[in-house]
C-alpha cells in the first residue's frame, strides 16, 4: 500500500511539473504547450485575422518567442533564436521609459535615444486584411504606432500563408531583416545593461532631464557610437 502511495504521489509531482513546465516555458511537451499556448492567447491561427492580431498581442507584450510563432519561414527560425534577447532588450526600454516618466526625467532627446535601439514596433495596427481567392493566401497592411527599427512608418505590406489549415506572416527574411537580428544578437545584452545601468541611477540619483540624456547617451555609445550620431 505505501509502495502504491509513493507511486500516486510521484506520479502527481511528474504531472505538475510537466505541467508547470510548458505554462513557463521551461520546456517543450507537444501537448502540454501547446494547450498551454492556447490558454495564454497564443494558440495557433485559423484565420488571417487571428495570426495578425496574436503577432501584434506578442510584441505588445514583449513576447518575441511567441511572436514566432505567427510568422513563417526562415524570418521565424531566426527571430526565434534571438527571441530572448530582444524581450529583454524590448522590457528595459520600457522599464526604462516608465521610471523616467514616473519622475518627469523623460524628453524628446531621450525618446529619440530609445528609438535608436528598439528593434520592433510595441504596438501596431492592421490594416485591409484581404484573403486572396486560392483561399490559401492574403494580404495586410502591417502599420507600427510606436517607433522601430525594422518597419517602417508608412507601413509594411505582408503576405499571410496557410499551411495545414495554420496561417502565418510571410516577412521573408530581407537583408534588412536580418542586419536587425544580427544586431539585437551582438549587441542586445550590453544594450540591456547600458539602460538598466541609468535607470538604477535615476531611481537613488538626485538628477534633470538632462542629465538623463547625457548619461543614456554616454552608455549607448560604450556600446554603439552610430546610436548617438547626430543626436
Amino acid at each position: 500500500m505505501r509502495l502504491l502511495h509513493l507511486v500516486i504521489v510521484v506520479g502527481l509531482v511528474v504531472v505538475v511539473g510537466a505541467v508547470s513546465a510548458a505554462f513557463l516555458d521551461l520546456a517543450d511537451i507537444p501537448f502540454l504547450t501547446e494547450f498551454a499556448h492556447g490558454v495564454k492567447g497564443y494558440g495557433l491561427a485559423k484565420t488571417p485575422d487571428e495570426a495578425l492580431e496574436r503577432y501584434k498581442k506578442a510584441l505588445e507584450n514583449r513576447n518575441y518567442d511567441m511572436a514566432a510563432r505567427y510568422v513563417d519561414g526562415d524570418y521565424a527560425v531566426q527571430l526565434r533564436k534571438q527571441a530572448r534577447t530582444a524581450s529583454r532588450l524590448g522590457k528595459a526600454i520600457d522599464n526604462f521609459r516608465s521610471t523616467a516618466k514616473d519622475r518627469s526625467l523623460i524628453n524628446d532627446k531621450v525618446e529619440v535615444l530609445l528609438a535608436k535601439v528598439e528593434p520592433f514596433p510595441k504596438t501596431i495596427s492592421v490594416k485591409d486584411v484581404k484573403t486572396l481567392p486560392d483561399g490559401d493566401k492574403a494580404v495586410a497592411l502591417i502599420v507600427p504606432e510606436s517607433s522601430s527599427r525594422l518597419v517602417p512608418k508608412a507601413g509594411l505590406p505582408v503576405t499571410l500563408k496557410k499551411t495545414d489549415g495554420i496561417w502565418r506572416i510571410d516577412f521573408g527574411l530581407t537583408p534588412a531583416a536580418r542586419d536587425v537580428l544580427d544586431y539585437i544578437d551582438k549587441n542586445g545584452q550590453d544594450l540591456v545593461n547600458a539602460l538598466d545601468a541609468v535607470r538604477s541611477r535615476m531611481k537613488t540619483d538626485a538628477t534633470t532631464k538632462e542629465n538623463v540624456y547625457s548619461d543614456l547617451r554616454e552608455e549607448l555609445s560604450k556600446v554603439d557610437q552610430s546610436l548617438v550620431a547626430g543626436t
